[in-house]
């Protein structure tokens, strides 16, 4: 049986088990009643992000002014405990009536009847050329829309000014090659070797799934794919490649050969709002934190050079077995999909809005930090629609902070090499396992 799906069973089990009425749980509907004391229609809303909390709150209060029949109740939630908690109360029924999730978390329910039928003018808007086709298709199931798109996150780099122009540095990097060549001038040590200040801050530990992202948006600079769709539905593992290769080199080098970074150096955003690193790859929502934790940072941003990704979040709402609660669930939606309102959406968290035909002007209101993450690009990559990706990218995130501490590979082609092939081989097995292999 597939792992994805155990676990998803085992944590059903706990949810009905804790949901009961001998634990004090209840019914499908325990969430909320259909209306409350005032006659309104309840909608419950849950979020995996809690800094989007900002504008829930505006949106929400926005929609009830001109909706005062309805009475939407959004609950936000740490994105690993969201995403354990949409896994054990979609099966027991005991889900909110509107989430906004990735795809993948849920593709295991796209054929279970657990989510509601998306209404045709919304089908018809999602397919109006609005989103990047990679998102639509993400979005859907058997070629019906079957969810909303809401938001993205893509990546950029960030750099602090004041660093460049100490290093001497005029140029933002425009390839992989001069990102190292600027890592190398901008990192400074300590008396005894180690990393005072990096000069750029990779992603070395932590989530697993997170640390491949971050590789694999690197891999995408080199014209690298993780996976290759050989047939419809069907992929094999690609990033044991030359692009794969270039990669992982990318990371040996900064670590050893010009040791722009270390395991002990501060990483990610806090270190880049610290002052601790020079230079980061992240998404936008960097710029929100800069706004209310480093307001003084002179720091600029700049795109990638030839692909990206969209880690898109959408809109389900479940079929909880009331049409008023459906109706107005989707009017909701419909609502904070809205132009005027995924512009707000940008400026209040720094996410994205999925859609594309917005006036960028709009988006950056000022703020020329912005303007890199709205950059074009020919080719998006999105998570892939099968049950098993999310695996694909723990396994692969596992091993890549099992790789990277070892400081022997550095120079060493062929290790590296054989790395990228066990890692494949495993993604490989991964897909037969869930008859997605199409070598």
């Amino acid at each position: 049986m597939k792992r994805y799906l155990k676990n998803m069973l085992i944590l059903a089990v706990l949810a009905v088990l804790v949901l009961s009425p001998a634990f004090g749980g209840g019914s499908k509907e325990s969430a909320a009643a259909e209306t409350n004391e005032k006659g309104q229609v309840v909608v419950t809303v849950w979020s995996g992000y809690p800094d989007n909390q900002a504008w829930l709150d505006w949106v929400t209060a926005e929609f009830e002014k001109a909706n005062p029949d309805i009475d939407i109740q959004v609950t936000t939630f740490p994105i690993t405990d969201f995403e354990t908690k949409v896994a054990a109360s979609i099966p027991a029924g005991s889900c909110a009536d509107v989430i906004t999730i990735n795809p993948s978390y849920v593709y295991a329910y796209n054929s279970g009847g657990r989510f509601a039928k998306v209404p045709e003018e919304l089908q018809e808007l999602v397919r109006s050329g609005i989103y990047d086709q990679a998102v639509v298709e993400e979005s859907s199931y058997e070629g019906e829309v079957i969810a909303v798109p809401h938001m993205l996150s893509n990546a950029g780099w960030f750099y602090n000014k004041d660093y460049f122009e100490e290093a001497g540095i005029t140029q933002v990097p425009t390839s992989m090659e001069e990102v190292l060549d600027a890592a190398s001038k901008l990192v400074k040590y300590n008396e005894d070797g180690s990393v005072a200040r990096s000069g750029i801050s990779l992603r070395l530990t932590g989530a697993a799934s997170g640390t491949a992202e971050k590789w694999w948006v690197l891999l995408m600079q080199y014209g690298g794919k993780l996976l290759e769709e050989t047939e419809p539905g069907m992929y094999v593992a690609s990033y044991n490649d030359e692009a794969g290769l270039a990669t992982m080199k990318f990371y040996f080098e900064a670590l050893y050969g010009i040791k722009a970074d270390d395991f002990q150096a501060p990483h990610d955003t806090s270190a880049f709002l610290n002052g601790d690193t020079a230079m980061f790859a992240r998404e936008s929502s960097v710029i929100v934190e800069v706004q209310k934790n480093s307001p003084d940072l002179n720091y600029g941003s700049f795109p990638m050079f030839n692909a990206n990704i969209a880690i898109t979040k959408s809109w389900y709402v479940l079929d909880n077995g009331s049409e008023a609660k459906e109706e107005a669930a989707w009017k909701y939606i419909e609502f904070v999909n809205r132009p005027e309102n995924m512009i707000q959406y940008h400026l209040l968290t720094g996410y994205q809005p999925a859609r594309k035909d917005l006036d960028v002007e709009d988006l950056v209101a000022g703020v020329e930090q912005r303007r890199a993450f709205f950059e074009p690009f020919e080719t998006v990559y999105t998570y892939i629609p099968i049950d098993e990706f999310q695996e694909i990218l723990v396994r692969l995130g596992t091993r890549l902070t099992e790789a990277y501490p070892h400081s022997e590979w550095y120079g060493d082609d062929a290790a590296l090499q054989a790395f990228l092939d066990e890692a494949a081989a495993e993604t490989n097995a991964l897909l037969r396992e869930n008859g997605h292999y199409g070598g």
